[in-house]
């Protein structure tokens, strides 16, 4: 609590936590071939809508869009030279984070791409 007596943190019958400063949403994922949820928390599922392009839907909805996504990505081949980023993708709401997967390898070239492992962190909202 603050000097106020206001809480910073509330914990939920559901094992969430509510604060500025807790996840709101983390999903770790396969990407390559069939589409499938590794692990996750407050994720219900993965939206494969393109090639190297997803929509992380949440379980609970946060409370405002306002919110910010980190990623990660690679794949099990252990290629090195790429650059892997995960990106804003379309449009994002309290229930939904659309991102991309992007490579670019030494060369210059770059494009979406499907890997075996992507990892995204949702905090705010």
């Amino acid at each position: 609590r603050d000097s106020g007596g206001n809480s910073k943190f509330k914990a939920l019958a559901d094992g969430r936590g509510l604060s500025e400063f807790t996840v709101k949403a983390w999903v770790n994922f396969n990407s390559a071939g069939t589409i499938a949820i590794r692990d996750s928390h407050n994720v219900s599922s993965i939206t494969d809508t393109a090639t190297g392009r997803y929509s992380v839907n949440f379980s609970n909805a946060l409370p405002s869009e306002n919110f910010t996504a980190s990623g990660m990505s690679g794949n099990a081949s252990g290629t090195t030279g790429d650059l892997r980023a995960v990106t804003k993708d379309g449009t994002w709401t309290t229930t939904v984070c659309q991102i991309r997967v992007k490579y670019s390898d030494a060369n210059g070239s770059s494009a979406v791409t499907d890997d075996s492992f992507v990892g995204v962190t949702v905090f705010g909202g």
